[in-house]
């Protein structure tokens, strides 16, 4: 699972992997991939895996690097970059094979020639705009109440942003209340725009993470039951 793949002369990541790296559930991974890669024009075929723990049978991916990067450009900057550093380490990590005639050998500079092309487009299309360096360092160190709410499957629109408005731990410009903060639910960021403005933002601290697992999503499940 943990290894790169070739399909149709193109490396691939498991999307079970990339559920891990985002901190998200696969199957929020799969409903990604079925529903948004048809639209920019890719149609992957499935896989099955058999779950250890319950013995059903689930689907999963193999999905490129440029259906990766566009599956990844919602979420925050610090999980697109663990996605990112991933490849690289695999794609260290896989030596290939010296080709042992002059067509294998034109072989493999097509494929390598077809896998730059791949990457230059997905960077086109999932690169965010520049940041300067200080908002790059916070913005590692946070995530936005939909990635946090992606994080533990649960629908930001209709499950997350309501809860946290009716026990009015954000404001109606979905700011965080001075309860939620003190709670540690949330937190604010500012962020100063290119003109100079100032941007301010609802956020989840990583270390907010487990009180939400602990606390926050409990109390949603609880909510929405009422």
């Amino acid at each position: 699972m943990n290894d790169l793949i070739k399909i149709d002369g193109v490396l691939a990541m498991d999307s079970r992997e990339i559920a891990e790296l985002l901190y998200t559930a696969h199957s929020s991974i799969i409903r990604s991939i079925e529903n948004e890669l048809p639209k920019v024009g890719c149609q992957l075929k499935a896989d099955t895996y058999q779950n250890a723990q319950n013995g059903q049978t689930y689907r999963f991916y193999h999905v490129p690097y440029r259906e990766t990067m566009i599956l990844v450009s919602g979420y925050s900057v610090e999980l697109r970059a663990r996605i990112i550093d991933r490849w690289i380490e695999l794609e260290r990590g896989a030596t290939p094979a010296i080709p042992k005639t002059y067509a294998e050998a034109l072989q493999l500079a097509a494929d390598q020639a077809k896998e730059i092309e791949a990457k230059t487009a997905a960077l086109a299309i999932a690169a965010p705009k520049v940041e300067s360096f200080e908002a790059l360092m916070r913005s590692e160190r946070t995530m936005s109440i939909t990635d946090a709410a992606k994080h533990f499957d649960l629908h930001p629109k209709t499950e997350v942003f309501p809860y946290l408005r009716d026990r009015d731990y954000l404001t109606r410009a979905d700011l965080p209340t001075q309860s939620a903060i003190e709670a540690g639910y949330l937190a604010l960021r500012e962020t100063k725009c290119p003109d100079g403005t100032v941007r301010k933002q609802a956020v989840v601290l990583a270390s907010q993470l487990e009180t939400w697992r602990l606390r926050v999503v409990p109390q949603i499940k609880a909510w929405e039951a009422k």
